[in-house]
């Protein structure tokens, strides 16, 4: 396939997905997903299980912000490295922000959960498209992603103050990579050691998504662990996928 088809297809998806969305009208937050299946307190923390298990978020972005700093300090600081720790920064702040929201779980503590979870995501979808498609482009997509990826959240929080609550951009931030990354790692067939942690993240993050839709059943089920304390295991998991590659690539360099 001609590089201009692939440059179509890519965006005849944005445009099919956008409209798909867009054409249902306002979609205001279900305060049922305030409600979690796991209320118990743990070591004197409210919500104490879906709460520490944020901590996973902060540890997954930390490794990966201590590997770009390796890179850094060693010379070989690469174009992707600011998509990067924009990526790692984000996911350690969407953890920080995952332990305030579960303290008192709400529309106004999940902004701050919800912010720097779309620079999580558009950081880490500009790095798939300087890893796999061009760097220029990568680096020219960030920052207007980064701006929808604000704007997304911000939106909905100020509609849902004016009583028509609407998360369709934040929808749009959020799954729209989903689709579009494996759809660029079958078209463009990146390195094997890259496509398998990126191929992983996408995997884990979809199935953490079915375990929070299934909170309340999983808890039911175990009587210990919840569906959305899962899903922050296996987000958090996805995240280290990304960490260990680049540690990886880090250490072929050294041995090189």
């Amino acid at each position: 396939m001609s590089a201009i088809k692939k440059y179509l297809l890519l965006a005849s998806v944005v445009v099919i997905m956008a409209g798909a969305v867009l054409v249902q009208g306002p979609i205001p937050q279900d305060p049922r997903y305030h409600v979690f299946a796991d209320k118990r307190t743990l070591l004197g923390v409210p919500n104490g299980m879906n709460l520490l298990s944020s901590v996973l978020f902060v540890l997954a972005g930390g490794w990966g912000i201590a590997v770009l700093q390796q890179r850094r300090k060693a010379g070989e600081r690469k174009r992707a490295d600011l998509q990067y720790l924009l990526f790692f920064s984000g996911v350690l702040l969407s953890g920080m922000g995952s332990m305030y929201y579960h303290l008192e779980p709400a529309n106004s503590s999940l902004v701050w959960d919800r912010l720097p979870m779309s620079i999580a995501f558009t950081a880490l979808f500009s790095s798939v498209v300087s890893e796999c498609i061009d760097a220029r482009a990568g680096d020219a997509l960030l920052f207007p992603l980064l701006t929808l990826g604000i704007f997304s959240v911000l939106f909905w929080a100020w509609t849902e103050q004016t009583g028509s609550g609407d998360l369709r951009p934040y929808i749009l931030v959020q799954f729209l990579p989903l689709v579009l990354i494996p759809l660029i790692l079958i078209l463009y067939r990146p390195p094997r050691d890259y496509a398998a942690a990126i191929w992983g993240l996408a995997v884990l993050y979809l199935i953490s998504k079915g375990f929070e839709v299934a909170d309340r059943q999983v808890y039911a089920l175990t009587g210990a662990v919840s569906g959305h304390t899962i899903k922050h295991v296996l987000a958090a998991a996805g995240t280290g996928l990304i960490a260990a590659m680049l540690d990886r690539r880090e250490g072929r360099r050294e041995t090189a």
